[in-house]
């Protein structure tokens, strides 16, 4: 009999909520997570929806990667397990933090340990900061002390846990929009505050307070009062003014909303804002981020009162990895979908064919019992029992596969990467900026997304890695970009600069315009087989992007569409994304957690 596994500890857990976008959240989300960070706790980084930028911010305040938790790309049990494995730190569920693994002596890391090098910077670290590192001891991986603190602080002194590692004991998640803001006018689908429901988390309420006072209080009884159930555990004010100013808001809130306690009033400071360009704020490493998030944590020091807030929200209750989290909540409203394609659960699709977990089992049961029945896909009552985790793959040897990461190329799902180490993959990463070849021996390529426009000219003056990516697409073995990796793997890309060769694995020229040109989630289809599976293959994503294609391929190229898109109303997009042979592109930015299966199957695409 199986020794049973530890619980987690139970960690203090907090959303971060805006009135509206603009009104400071993200500043002050950063500045709770260095500020807390700096007093020796562990932090544990969450950002609601799709956004790959923030998360970059709450690594660099934190020193552990960000959690997207998107209920419509994964589903409210995809949520629940993602927001349980970042409060897991070791255990048999492993999640990056586990992986960050480089022996100190240089040598190849047991097997059971995927050579993840630099992994921390391509969880949001700018390239070059340094990173914390573990030790491998008698088969054990020990915490070992980091070279440098995240923000110019003091290096953390939690004691690592029963297996080597730090647990987080705080949470934070920073929501997306305003509180109440989401896929429907009438509902709370898609807000922060369906986000705060799923996982019964207290808000801590953000208000733009310049211009108003008494009406402050107006706005925190409104957005408690919206929605049933929902629980603001206090309200911090920004962009707050004089002496004057902050005895009205004081007396406001507490005359008004006594049970919603005024837990800081942070004033008017133009340095503490984070710049932005076209696809959001700018990435983590593009400043002094050091000596930003050390003056951000000093600011919300003196003008929130932290331990008040440590009291008003609440411990979230031990969860056990092994066994199925309770469903909690209705699933998002998602469009109909193809026989093939689960139904507001991503996670009971875990192999090629689709199946229900049974209540009671675990993600491990199903993926070991693929035929099990379980509850009608049709029921309108019964609801399947959420997954812990992904499956855990028996990895006899891993398969090496080339991730580019640098300043051009940075937007990657931590979940992304769990899924895919899980499912057997060894991670090399890669710059195409810097470097001239693709790690030796890899038998695949990932291209995610991020900012090749604005680093055009060195992707082009880089002859020597074109010609590398080039000459592997050309081997048939899968190579896949998605959004700025798209962009890479095409002929050209022109900018208001002028007109860029890339690697030229895709006969195809992109365009950067002035405005936006996509936004929004997605759910493809693959029209034939590929890398990530077979025809009919169905996941979800996110696109959002400024260039566009210049033509349409010649029918002599031979590429052909890759996938059938809808938008998350189920309306016809049409196709998106090309593939030639085993060279595949797209600007949809997919979340493995939507399929299972397709990690899976990518992996086993390389082998």
């Amino acid at each position: 009999m199986s020794e049973a596994r530890p619980s987690i500890a139970p960690a203090h857990a907090c959303i971060v909520a805006g009135t509206h976008s603009g009104c400071g959240k993200t500043t002050i989300t950063l500045g709770l997570m260095a500020a807390l960070s700096r007093r020796g706790h562990v932090v544990q980084p969450y950002k609601a929806g799709p956004d790959f930028i923030d998360p970059g911010h709450h690594t660099a305040a934190t020193g552990r990667p960000s959690i997207n938790l998107d209920g419509w790309m994964c589903g409210p049990q995809g949520v629940r397990v993602a927001f349980a494995r970042g409060l897991h730190a070791s255990g048999a569920r492993p999640w990056p933090h586990d992986l960050f693994s480089r022996p100190s002596d240089g040598n190849a890391p047991p097997a059971s340990h995927t050579t993840w090098e630099h992994i921390w910077t391509a969880l949001g670290h700018p390239p070059g900061n340094p990173a914390p590192l573990l030790r491998h001891e008698g088969g054990t991986v020990m915490v070992a002390t980091h070279a440098a603190p995240a923000c110019g602080v003091p290096s953390l002194a939690n004691p690592p846990s029963a297996h080597g590692h730090t647990v987080p004991d705080i949470a934070i998640i920073e929501g997306v929009m305003g509180l109440h803001d989401g896929a429907s006018a009438t509902t709370c689908t898609g807000s922060t505050a369906e986000l705060a429901l799923l996982l019964d988390l207290p808000v801590v309420l953000v208000i733009r307070a310049r211009g108003m006072a008494r009406s402050a209080a107006a706005m925190a009884m409104g957005y408690a009062a919206l929605e049933p159930g929902l629980r603001i555990a206090g309200v911090i004010c920004n962009e707050v003014g004089g002496p004057g100013h902050r005895e009205m808001l004081r007396d406001a809130l507490a005359h008004h909303c006594p049970a919603m306690p005024l837990l800081g009033m942070v004033p008017r400071d133009a340095s503490l804002g984070t710049p932005s360009r076209h696809l959001g704020l700018a990435l983590a490493g593009e400043r002094d981020e050091t000596t930003f998030l050390a003056g951000l944590a000093d600011t919300i020091e003196q003008h929130v009162d932290i331990d008040a807030l440590l009291k008003a929200i609440t411990p979230v209750a031990p969860v056990r990895m092994d066994s199925a989290i309770p469903q909690a909540c209705p699933p998002v409203a998602a469009p109909a979908a193809p026989s093939h394609m689960m139904s507001g659960d991503p996670l009971r699709h875990v192999s090629g064919t689709p199946h229900l977990a049974a209540p009671g089992t675990t993600i491990t049961d199903v993926a070991e019992t693929p035929d099990a029945a379980g509850p009608s896909e049709t029921s309108a009552t019964a609801a399947p029992a959420p997954a812990a985790g992904p499956p855990v793959i028996a990895v006899v040897s891993r398969v090496p596969v080339a991730v580019a990461r640098d300043e051009a190329f940075s937007f990657l799902y931590a979940e992304n990467l769990a899924l895919l180490f899980a499912a057997g993959m060894d991670v090399r990463f890669f710059s195409p900026l810097a470097d001239t070849s693709l790690p030796e021996g890899v038998r695949g390529v990932l291209l995610p997304g991020g900012y090749p426009e604005l680093h055009a000219k060195r992707l082009a003056a880089n002859h020597a890695m074109r010609t590398a990516l080039r000459d592997f697409a050309a081997t048939g073995q899968p190579v896949h970009g998605e959004c700025g990796g798209y962009m890479y793997l095409m002929d050209m890309l022109e900018t208001s600069e002028g007109s860029f060769p890339m690697s030229g694995c895709l006969p195809l020229r992109c365009r950067m315009d002035a405005r936006l040109r996509a936004l929004g989630y997605r759910e493809a289809t693959l029209l034939d087989d590929a890398a990530f599976g077979s025809a009919g293959t169905t996941l979800r994503g996110h696109e959002y992007h400024y260039s566009h294609l210049v033509d349409a391929p010649a029918a002599h190229t031979g590429l052909t569409p890759l996938w059938q898109v809808r938008d998350r109303r189920g309306r016809d997009m049409g196709t998106e994304g090309w593939c030639c042979r085993a060279i595949t592109g797209s600007y949809i930015h997919l979340h493995l957690a939507s399929n299972l299966s397709a990690a899976h199957a990518f992996v086993a695409a390389c082998a």
